[in-house]
């Protein structure tokens, strides 16, 4: 009688530990909740999305900004497909005729056993220390059997050892095995998805500068139509316009919002052509001025605070500068390097810098860029050539001002009318104001 308890007590528990190991085999790893729909506009990627503004999409609901956004992505939505999170919004994938089916059935037992190989690999401390001290309960369970044989009252060994021959020995055991083993899982399912998303972060980021530094390239012979001439010096001025078109606005939404200025300086001082900055360290000065009359809702502090210039191009380093607040709520610059020339021979020193809005802590990744400007230097024996330009053009569109003249309208070299004294309307919507947005 007590051979056959012996073995039914054995047997129960190694059928025990393999109902544990399919059991952690059909634990499903962690994965990542379905997205929210779109946050941000695909069109334009520095906007929010507002749930007035929507279109369906293969199947998905997509959400812009504004009715120009909506109608610009209705007419031509594949370039604006990447801007979209993966998956967003997506229904659920219809399933497919299961391949398994029609695989041999030696490719599955394959499968299962790789499958087993690396539960097992993964876990096989924890194998390893629950067969252990199996191995060690049948060890005291026999132990336990000669001493209480023929002795009718055991001894102090046998009533040590009785606790470890019960069922409930066994059982204890399992449930530890099985604790650990979820428990290790949820572990090594959290350092998966730390390393994916890191790796992810790492992947956009190179993505982006690499998209950056091949759209510099073009700026050797792209030419805006919002520019009526040839760039020339190392001083301009360029004029941003407003894109809301009512006849409510003055001159019907087209008037201006902002001033640009870009200049060559070292030692704070302007620079022309025909001084002699040998040895000396240039650098370009970037100054924006917000013009009269313009709504103050889009330049919070807080927005021009996300605004800031890094280099870009071959061999550029990231260094990020933000600009700094000459006069509040009205005057903004920012100075970056464009090189120090020798005071001997020709040189031709060129830079490319991107003016971009996002996070000035993390950088180009995740960051929009809306205008670049470009220095292109000819010197000899230290002084500047005429031939030397810096300019900046636009590389961010308007979602809703399309055809010839539009460049000009949003961005041009040539300035665009200032809104009078008392001669523009306050409706947040006819202004495109955020707050009208929902934002």
């Amino acid at each position: 009688m007590a051979i056959t308890s012996w073995r039914n007590m054995t047997a129960k528990p190694v059928v025990s530990w393999f109902a544990v190991v399919v059991l952690a085999l059909a634990i499903p790893r962690a994965s990542n909740a379905a997205p929210p729909p779109n946050e941000m506009c695909p069109v334009m990627p520095g906007e929010k999305a507002v749930p007035e503004f929507k279109v369906e999409h293969q199947g998905r609901t997509v959400y812009l900004c504004c009715a120009g956004c909506v109608q610009k992505f209705k007419a031509n939505p594949g370039p604006y497909l990447a801007n979209l999170p993966p998956g967003d919004g997506m229904p659920p994938a219809t399933p497919a005729v299961n391949p398994e089916t029609e695989r041999a059935w030696w490719t599955g037992l394959l499968e299962s056993f790789v499958t087993v190989s690396e539960f097992g690999n993964r876990h096989l401390t924890v194998i390893l220390t629950v067969v252990g001290a199996w191995l060690a309960l049948v060890v005291a369970n026999r132990v336990h059997h000669r001493l209480t044989r023929d002795n009718t009252s055991p001894g102090r060994l046998a009533r040590f050892l009785n606790p470890f021959t019960q069922r409930s020995a066994f059982l204890v055991l399992m449930l530890v095995g099985i604790c650990v083993v979820l428990w290790r899982e949820k572990e090594l399912a959290r350092e998966e998805l730390a390393t994916s998303q890191k790796a992810a972060v790492q992947q956009q980021a190179v993505a982006e500068k690499t998209q950056l530094t091949l759209s510099a390239k073009l700026l050797q012979w792209a030419w805006p139509q919002a520019l009526h001439a040839l760039p020339k010096g190392v001083r301009n001025t360029y004029y941003r316009g407003n894109d809301e078109r009512s006849d409510k606005l003055f001159n019907g939404g087209n008037y201006r919002t902002a001033t640009f200025h870009v200049t060559l300086t070292t030692d704070g001082k302007d620079v022309e052509p025909g001084a002699n900055v040998g040895g000396q360290q240039l650098r370009v000065r970037f100054d924006i001025t917000r013009a009269p009359n313009t709504a103050g809702n889009f330049f919070k502090a807080d927005q021009m605070g996300s605004v800031f210039l890094c280099p870009i191009g071959e061999g550029a380093k990231e260094e990020i500068h933000p600009l700094i607040v000459t006069e509040a709520d009205r005057r903004w610059t920012v100075t970056v390097p464009a090189g120090q020339p020798s005071a001997t021979g020709y040189q031709r020193l060129t830079s490319v810098w991107a003016v971009c809005v996002g996070n000035p802590k993390t950088g180009l990744a995740g960051a929009n860029v809306h205008y670049y400007i470009q220095a292109v230097l000819h010197l000899q024996d230290g002084i500047l050539l005429p031939e030397s330009t810096l300019w900046m053009i636009p590389v961010y569109p308007s979602p809703i001002l399309h055809g010839p003249q539009a460049d000009g309208q949003w961005f041009s070299d040539q300035p665009i009318p200032e809104i009078p004294d008392g001669k523009n309307a306050t409706d947040p919507k006819l202004l495109g104001l955020p707050e009208a947005k929902g934002k």
